[in-house]
Parts: structure tokens; sequence; C-alpha cells
């Protein structure tokens, strides 16, 4: 169970460094010369921020919301007109802001993402100059607004991707704020993290003024868009309407709201064959992408695609002339279906079955977290190298194989649980979204191809970067891991992955599942803090496991197991075990006779609790042919070479 603050890691950690040496083979302080007493994991401290939050009762000790939980809400109605020509998109919002919480606000606080291509604001990665966006009104409940660097001593102020609204009068717990925007901006190339055009494709992420999250714990959430930490956001509704040339497919959140005025009648015939059978139907093929055969045709040349999202972080949507649409229908439980949508340009490798792809992923996921509830899921080809997320949409990019295409699939679509329900500050805890969804993507890799291998693949990368010693703690910043290597990677999702498959060995299968989806459950439509998820394990675990949050979360330390010894001289067997490394774990043991039967056992964490490193246990029986260490293999052991005993 978390404690009352979270110290900087100086006064026990500094202990540590003090009293040991760095031991280049495993990349983690081990003890040195004749010293064999471990390091007892610190407890992990409250935050000053969250423990007022217990105070006041908007989070619990048990990892659910408190009585008092408050989330503040948003609209927005959005008209937005593309023009491929001259790769502007030109637009205009009326957003209306809630205010839910018991606080009131003097200011406004908006993410204006775009401006990350604006020259001159900070970033972390390399990104098309493109001058960011250009307001031609701010107003505020009727009141036109000014910029503050214009010397007036109220307005608005933009610095770099932060948007700083002055209100005339704060705004109460319960009231509204109704905001009006003219905007527009020139839209990046490709070579950009999670949006732009490359002349054919075009998808919009980050387009819009949006609201900042303001929550029970910290309040505003002020950081800039850097360009390699992702988002953290609110709940809202969407209305937005999307003004493209005839003849191009417009893919978006929400639902389309006015089909019958922007597609042809053929592909709304086509529409409602698919909902009707189980295989893929092609909306439109390659030889469809014209206006009149793919869409209307219009008088003057561009047609208004509405769309509307209820309760969404986030709108996305992208664009093209040269979209094969492909539609299967999903079961996502509970007796419903969804569309899936898949658009792709002719020919880009193995995106025939995209459609297939996304329908296991979204079926699968519905069956192991909880019921996909939108009626549609959109993938999109194009623009980006890997991947990324929005609500009920997806940009995947680069020409695959059948397994990598499918993997960055599953991946986007399980992010619709996670961050896009369960909505985790991607920013600050990488882990909490990229470490769910990597653990659900291993387990759906083996699942559709019929193999184990995702598991011991994702091991052996962890365990040969560890070994380099080159790792950064999991609880870092996501804008703060290192430019260049496997370090955000292995931090942000390979090792929280992994750790999550540590603590399905630890809880059982079984309750391991049903605390996932309990989180889930639990926290759908709402913001949770590390310290929720690991209260809700510790309540399914039934005590505290500090233990195990400290090494794996706040160190880089590892996971190292052996068999030291076996004694089989007398009438029992003595097993002496040895923890060569810094995590303390429960020591999973398979003992296998000459009759070929099994026994399982499976030894507390707390004889690694009193700083020893070695343990000797006794079974009553003779005969052993051979001992193993973690026979499921649930531990991301840097040293499987000692896990096993073999009779001479």
């Amino acid at each position: 169970m978390p404690k009352l603050i979270k110290p900087l890691c100086l006064g026990i950690c500094g202990l540590i460094l003090c009293l040991t040496e760095f031991n280049p083979l495993y990349g983690q302080q081990m003890t040195s010369g004749a010293h064999t007493q471990r390091p007892i994991p610190y407890p992990v401290f409250y935050s000053p921020h969250y423990k007022m939050a217990i105070d006041k009762k908007t989070r619990t000790h048990k990892g659910e919301p408190g009585k008092n939980y408050w989330i503040n809400r948003a609209r927005y109605n959005i008209e937005a007109t593309l023009a491929p020509e001259t790769n502007i998109l030109q637009a205009n919002a009326e957003l209306t802001y809630i205010n839910q919480s018991p606080d009131t606000l003097e200011q406004l606080v908006l993410k204006l993402r775009q401006n990350l291509h604006q020259e001159g604001t900070i970033r972390n990665r390399p990104v098309d100059i493109t001058g960011g966006i250009t307001f031609t009104k701010v107003a505020v409940d009727g009141r036109a607004l000014l910029s503050r660097n214009r010397r007036n001593k109220s307005g608005y102020a933009i610095i770099g991707t932060l948007m700083y609204v002055d209100l005339k009068y704060p705004l109460p717990p319960g009231e509204e704020a109704f905001l009006e925007f003219d905007w527009q901006f020139k839209i990046p190339e490709p070579k950009n993290p999670r949006m732009g055009q490359d002349g054919e494709v075009y998808f919009l992420g980050y387009w819009y003024p949006q609201f900042a999250v303001y929550d029970d714990v910290y309040g505003w959430d002020d950081e800039p868009y850097l360009g390699n930490g992702e988002f953290y956001m609110d709940f809202a509704d969407y209305d937005v309407k999307i003004t493209v040339p005839e003849g191009w497919i417009v893919a978006a959140t929400g639902e389309l709201q006015n089909p019958s005025k922007v597609l042809s009648d053929d592909v709304l015939r086509q529409l409602n064959l698919a909902k009707q059978v189980d295989t893929v139907i092609t909306v439109v093929g390659r030889d469809k992408q014209f206006p009149g055969l793919s869409t209307k045709k219009s008088e003057n040349g561009v047609l208004t695609w509405h769309f509307k999202a209820s309760n969404s972080r986030d709108f996305a949507f992208g664009a093209s002339e040269r979209f094969n649409w492909d539609v299967i229908k999903a079961k996502t439980g509970n007796g419903k279906t969804t569309l899936v949508n898949s658009f792709y340009r002719w020919g880009t490798s193995s995106w025939s079955r995209s459609a297939e792809f996304a329908k296991f992923s979204l079926e699968y996921l519905s069956q192991a977290i909880s019921p996909y509830p939108f009626s549609q899921l959109s993938i999109v080809e194009g623009i980006i190298p890997g991947g990324m997320e929005y609500p009920m949409i997806t940009l995947i990019g680069g020409r695959r194989s059948n397994f990598t295409l499918f993997a960055v699939i599953f991946h986007e679509i399980a992010h619709m649980w996670f961050p896009m329900m369960v909505s985790q500050d991607e920013k600050n805890f990488t882990w909490m979204d990229e470490g769910l969804v990597t653990y659900f993507t291993n387990e759906g890799k083996d699942a559709f191809f019929k193999t184990s291998k995702s598991w011991p693949f994702e091991r052996d990368r962890y365990t040969r970067f560890a070994k380099k010693g080159m790792e950064v703690e999991i609880s870092r910043h996501a804008d703060r891991f290192p430019v260049f290597g496997m370090a955000r990677r292995s931090a942000g999702y390979g090792k929280p992955a992994l750790m999550l498959r540590v603590l399905k060995g630890i809880l059982g299968e079984e309750k391991f599942n049903q605390t996932i989806q309990a989180y889930f459950t639990t926290w759908k439509g709402k913001h949770p803090y590390p310290y929720d998820f690991f209260n809700l394990v510790e309540k399914a675990y039934g005590e505290d496991m500090d233990w195990f949050w400290t090494p794996m979360i706040y160190e880089t330390w590892h996971v190292d197991q052996a068999i030291l010894s076996v004694d089989t001289s007398g009438s029992k067997t003595n097993i002496l075990i040895s923890d060569k490394g810094l995590i303390p774990l429960p020591v999973f043991l398979r003992l296998t006779d000459t009759l070929n039967q099994h026994t399982e056992l499976k030894l507390p964490v707390d004889m690694w609790l009193n700083g020893k490193r070695k343990y000797l246990t006794t079974f009553p029986k003779t005969g052993l042919k051979r001992i193993e260490i973690d026979p499921h293999r649930y531990y991301p052991d840097l040293d499987t070479t000692n896990n096993v005993w073999v009779k001479p």
C-alpha cells in the first residue's frame, strides 16, 4: 500500500548506491565483495497532491474513485474544410467547457498541439515546420479576445503548444464557458509523428484547440506537447462537419450522420450488405474511386461529411481519393456488432487482410477486457512508419508482412480501451497505457497465429537490452526518455508488459484477468493514476505489494533466480535457492520424478524480504530427476542457465 509522500530517490537509494558497485553484466547495483545482504525495496509513497485527493475523498486506498470524484467535460462543434490543392485546413469551432469540479476557475487552458510545427517551439523530435496554427478569431462568451502580446492586460496568451484564455468572470462549479475560434494551418508532410499528408492520404490528428485536462489531483495539465510524449485528454461530445472534394472518402471518429448525402447509392447498398454477412465486403474498390461511383457528385465540387461522437477522448479523421474501402462485421459481445472499416491504397502489402485482422482484434479484446461499445472502428493506411491511435480510428503506415501488420493493427485497436476509454495520463505514465496494450498484443498475436513465440521474443529482447546496463526506470516521464536507442521502447512498452505477465504468475491467470477487467470497469470514463492501479491490484492480492512496485516501476532492478544445489542423499530432497537479482519475487518450482509425475510448489516472497539471498527448502520425497524454476516462464530472468537441475 503506497504511503504518504513520494520522496526523491536520495535517502535509501543513495545509501544503496554508497554501499554497492555497478555490475556491467546486469546493469544494476550488485553488492560488493563478500557482502551478501540484499537491499530491501523501499515503500511506494503517495505524492502530496494524491494524498490531498485522498483527503478530499476523490480517490480511495482501494484503487477506486471516491464518493466525491469528478471529471470535467466539454462539447465541440467544428466545421473544417480540407483543400488538397494548397494543403491548407481551415476551420471554425464553438466550444463549451463544463466545470464539474468543486473549484472556481480563473482561466481556461487549451492545447494547440499543431504548434509543434511552429518555428521556435520546443520539441524533442524533428518535424516539418509549417508555421503552426493561425487564429483569426478567439472569443469567450461572445466577447472577442486579443493576444496579451499586444499589451492588453487580459485576453489570451499562446506559449508554444499551450493557450491560456482569460475569463471575464471566474467560472464557478456547475457553470459553462462558451468559446469560439476561427483558424487555419498548413498540413505537415509525412515525417511527422502522428498526422500529416503525403499528397494522397491526409490524416488530421491534434488539429483543433482542445481543452486541457483539469483533474482532481494536479488541476490543470499545462505541460507542452514536445512530440515524443503522447496525450492526456478529457471526454467530450463532438459534432464535426468536414468538407472535402467530391470523390474523396473520409474516415473519422464517431458515426457518419449523412451517408445518403455523401455516398453513392452503390456504396450504400454494399454497406447495408456488410451488416448482414460475415465476410469482408469491398465497398469501394480500385475501379470505383471516382465521383458518382464512390461518392455523390456535387454542383460545387465538394461534399460535407457530418460526424458525431459522444463521450469521446478526441476526434481525428483521414481523407483520400485513393482509398480502397473494405468492411466486415465484428461481434463485440452482448449480442451487439460493430462495423470494421479498412481504408488503404490498392496494392499496399498485406492490407487486403487488414479488415480480417481488425475483426479478430476487436472480438478478442471485447472478450478479454470489455465489449467494444461503439458502432464502428476504422483503420487507415498511410504516411507514418508506425501506428497511432485515436478514438474509433487508427493510423498505420508502412509496407508490412501479415505478421507485422496484424501486430500493429491489434496494438492500435487495443488502445481503444487504454487510454480511449480508461483515460490514463500517457505523458507522465506511459507504462499504464503502452504496457497494458503491449501485454494484450503479445497475447493476441499468439492467439491469432496459434503460436507461443511472442513472450519468449519479448523476454529475450528485454534481457539482451538489460544486460547492456542502459535501462531507464519505467516511471520516467515520456518526454525524458533517451532520444536514441531502445530505452523508451523497453521502459514504456516491453518491460511493463513483462511486469504484467509476472503479475499474472503471482495472482494466477483467473484472478489476474478478473483484476484487469475490474480496473477497466472501475476507471472507464475516468482518470486513474498509478497508485489507483497499485491499490486495486493489492486488493486482489490481499497484501501490500510495495516489494513488487518499487523495483519494477521506480528502479531498474532485475530478476535472477537460481538453483544453487540439490541434496538427495537422505530421505528428503534439500533444494538451495539463490536470488542473485534485486527484484524479490515468489519462487515457482516444478519437481519431476522418475515416473514423469510433476509437483509444482510456490515459495512465498517473504523469504527475500529479510535481506537474505539464499533459501533452503525441503521436499519430503526423493527420486526426483529434474527441478525447474519458473516452469511457465512468467519471469524475465536474466540468466536461465541456472534455473534447471537435472539428476546426474
